[in-house]
């Protein structure tokens, strides 16, 4: 019932990394910096690991949901197509 708004906030969250004083940058070895972590003050948090299982309960919540549907169409996978493509990304 709430997977839509759950994926959307661990959307919201991985977009938020990139926000400079909030988002926090890892240097690697070759010197480049990379944006994966959320500095929270007293714990460092990674929004990628929610968004992982986030987009697996998403998904079955959408199959679900899809047995019941008697016609199905390209215009059914459209959204959650997306908003997946958009996680990944």
């Amino acid at each position: 019932e709430y997977a839509t708004q759950i994926i959307l906030f661990s959307l919201f969250l991985l977009i938020i990394v990139f926000i400079p004083g909030i988002g926090k940058s890892v240097e690697t070895y070759y010197g480049r910096n990379f944006h994966r972590w959320i500095n929270l003050g007293f714990m460092q948090f990674q929004p990628s690991e929610l968004a992982k299982i986030c987009t697996v309960m998403y998904l079955s919540n959408f199959l679900i949901k899809l047995k019941s549907i008697p016609h199905k169409d390209y215009k059914v996978y459209l959204y959650p197509g997306c908003l997946i493509g958009s996680v990944l990304v």
